[in-house]
């Protein structure tokens, strides 16, 4: 099980990154935003706030990561405890008398102690994307309201709908990305 935990454990790591990159992209895109409302000066003062939504969005994102990585790095942890407790099972297999019978109990409790550990920390996470996943849908509304703002600001409506177009592309891949490490969760779960 601890290979396999290992190897789920990494690629939701490698997911993490991928939205953590993602997230300073956001970042990049509502500067930029902020930069096009500036300019736009009255022509964009209905999508200023705007700017302020993508940023939060960012913020949000990159934050999950960060508490992602963190329950990784226990959960890391809690799998290298679990695949030592089994090599020193293996080991103590081919040794048969009292002592290492009660040797044996003691690892066997703590391997179920690690295991129940291990599938909480788990459902900690599989919660924490969950939520990201709810913040995230709001990124369609601030795409929609983007584009919705650009046609007020008539020079600035081509630029601004590339903003819009930026959010919503950012925000469907990484939501792709928390979906996937969801997938691999459920599945260590099960």
């Amino acid at each position: 099980m601890s290979v396999e935990s290992l190897k789920a454990a990494a690629m939701i790591s490698k997911y993490g990154s991928l939205i953590k990159e993602q997230s300073f992209e956001l970042s990049l895109v509502a500067n930029n935003a902020r930069a096009i409302a500036v300019r736009g000066g009255e022509q964009a003062s209905g999508f200023k706030y705007l700017t302020t939504e993508i940023e939060d969005l960012a913020k949000k994102a990159e934050a999950n990561v960060n508490e992602l990585s963190n329950l990784l790095s226990v959960i890391y942890i809690l799998v290298q405890r679990l695949q030592s407790r089994l090599n020193l099972m293996n080991a103590l297999g081919l040794c048969t008398n009292e002592l290492v019978a009660v040797h044996k109990a003691r690892i066997e409790r703590e391997q179920n102690d690690l295991n129940a550990e291990y599938h909480a920390k788990m459902k900690v996470l599989s919660n924490k994307i969950k939520s990201n996943l709810n913040s995230l849908r709001s990124a369609s509304i601030i795409s929609s309201t983007i584009r919705i703002e650009s046609v007020k600001t008539g020079e600035f409506e081509q630029e601004l709908s590339i903003v819009a177009d930026s959010v919503n592309s950012l925000s469907v891949s990484i939501k792709n990305h928390f979906n996937s490490c969801l997938s691999i969760i459920e599945s260590e779960l099960n």
